[in-house]
C-alpha cells in the first residue's frame, strides 16, 4: 500500500511541478499585461505581452504561447490597425492574476508535502528493511523452536 502512495506521489510531484511551471508563465503574461493596462495601453497584440514580460521578468515566452494562453484565459481580442489584439481591462487581468497566484499556492504546498515525503522515504525504508529482517530472524527462530519442540517430543 505505501509502495503505491510513493508512486502516487512521484506523479503528483511531477504533474505539480510541470503545473507550476506553465502557471509561472501565466502569472507573469498576466502581469505584465497588467503592467501595460496601468500604464493606459487597453490594447496589446501578444508578442507586445511577451515582450514585456521578458522585458520585465527575464522569462522566455514566445508571443504564439501568450495568445494561446490568453485566447484560454478567456481575454477578449478584436482586430485593430490590420492586426489581432487582446483587450487589456485591469479589472479582469487582476481577477485572472489573483486566481492564478492562488492555484500557485495551492501546487506549491502540494509540492511541499511531496517533497517532505521523499525527504522522509529513507527513513522509512531503514525501518521497514529492519522490520523485514526481524521478521525473517523469527520465523527462522520460530522454525528451530519447532523443530525443538518436535525432538523432544519424540524423546518422550
Amino acid at each position: 500500500m505505501q509502495q503505491t502512495d510513493d508512486i502516487l506521489n512521484i506523479f503528483i510531484g511531477n504533474s505539480t511541478n510541470r503545473g507550476l511551471k506553465e502557471l509561472k508563465i501565466q502569472l507573469v503574461l498576466v502581469q505584465a499585461a497588467c503592467a501595460l493596462a496601468l500604464e493606459g495601453i487597453i490594447r496589446a497584440t501578444a508578442g507586445q505581452i511577451a515582450n514585456r514580460a521578458i522585458k520585465d521578468y527575464g522569462i522566455e515566452v514566445l508571443p504564439s504561447l501568450t495568445g494561446l494562453i490568453f485566447t484560454n484565459l478567456n481575454i477578449k481580442k478584436l482586430i485593430s490597425h490590420g492586426k489581432s489584439r487582446f483587450v487589456l481591462e485591469y479589472d479582469q487581468l487582476k481577477v485572472i492574476r489573483e486566481q492564478t497566484e492562488a492555484t500557485c499556492k495551492e501546487l506549491i504546498d502540494k509540492l511541499e508535502t511531496t517533497i517532505k515525503t521523499f525527504h522522509q522515504l529513507p527513513e522509512r525504508i531503514s525501518k521497514l528493511q529492519n522490520e523485514w529482517t526481524e521478521i525473517v530472524k523469527s520465523r527462522e527462530r520460530e522454525q528451530e523452536l519447532i523443530k525443538l519442540i518436535n525432538e523432544e517430543k519424540r524423546k518422550l
